[in-house]
């Protein structure tokens, strides 16, 4: 609505009028991100120890960890006992995990 607004009102308009494909992309983009990105209830955990559901392939892990950020595309969990293969022992690390196959589910102990 505002940028339809300065198309009309101003001799920008004419510029923004002439560049209506980006505007239109831009807008969706900053749509997009808005209305994804925040969530009250991931708020509230950041700096706290929660436990992250990870899926891989048809199986589910379960990583513990302190959530550090998220963004509408990727959750930051550190401190995470992480083992790459079985037999190897775990170790500490920070872990950037696409939202589609992470979720928080809960605060962890």
């Amino acid at each position: 609505m505002l940028i339809s607004q300065a198309k009309k009102a101003s001799p920008a308009g004419a510029v923004l009028t002439s560049q209506d494909k980006y505007v239109s992309q831009m807008k969706q983009e900053l749509m997009g991100s808005v209305g994804t990105s925040f969530e009250p209830l991931l708020e509230r955990y950041i700096g706290h120890k929660v436990v992250l559901e990870l899926a891989r392939g048809d199986k589910i892990f379960e990583y513990c960890g302190v959530l550090k950020e998220y963004t509408a595309e990727f959750i930051e969990i550190m401190d995470v006992n992480y083992k790459a293969k079985e037999d190897e022992p775990a170790r500490k690390a920070d872990l950037v995990v696409l939202r589609k196959y992470g979720v928080v589910r809960h605060l962890g102990e």
